[in-house]
């Protein structure tokens, strides 16, 4: 049921963005629009910023098609992942303007970062510092590269930007997956 509700103001949530700019959105405007009460909002929600942190850590679900560890299955999960933000292409052209907390940026390189951690955790006892510092350059880099490629509109395809996001996974990570 949790899930559900979650979903249910999520979807409230992204219909109003097609309506209006997210400055202007209310949590009341969101509660009415979900029909949910206030506590339930508040209850799986601390403000508007957290649905859009959920959106993006939803899309991040799709890291989760990556459970083998090998290089064909990560360049999969980049292609399911540009799949899924092309198809919520109104969606995502407005989170990708939220700057600071709760951005696109951030929830990017916090789901990235998740899971190049629980992959290494999972192939080797122990991970050097440089490396995990080459992941977040490398998790930093996409995350910019993906808000720049919503920002001009989407003109290359989901295909071209995950075939390029693959090709720049830096060698010394390859080594560790």
């Amino acid at each position: 049921m949790e899930t559900e509700t979650k979903l249910k103001i999520a979807k409230s949530f992204e219909k109003l963005l097609k309506e209006k700019n997210f400055d202007s959105i209310t949590v009341k405007e969101i509660i009415e629009s979900s029909g949910v009460s206030k506590s339930t909002f508040y209850r799986h929600f601390k403000d508007k910023y957290a649905i859009i942190e959920y959106e993006c850590l939803k899309s991040g679900m799709i890291f989760e098609f990556y459970k083998s560890g090998d290089i064909i299955s990560l360049h999969s999960m980049h292609r399911n992942l540009m799949e899924y933000i092309y198809s919520k292409r109104e969606l995502y052209s407005e989170i990708v303007k939220i700057d600071g907390q709760n951005s696109f940026v951030e929830a990017w390189n916090q789901s990235g970062m998740e899971i190049f951690v629980r992959i290494f955790k999972e192939k080797h006892n122990s991970v050097p510092d440089e490396i995990i510092k080459i992941a977040e350059l490398y998790c930093n880099g996409m995350a910019m590269f993906v808000r720049n490629w919503v920002v001009r509109g989407f003109k290359e395809s989901p295909e071209y930007i995950s075939n390029i996001a693959y090709a720049g996974i830096p060698e010394a990570i390859k080594k560790y997956l």
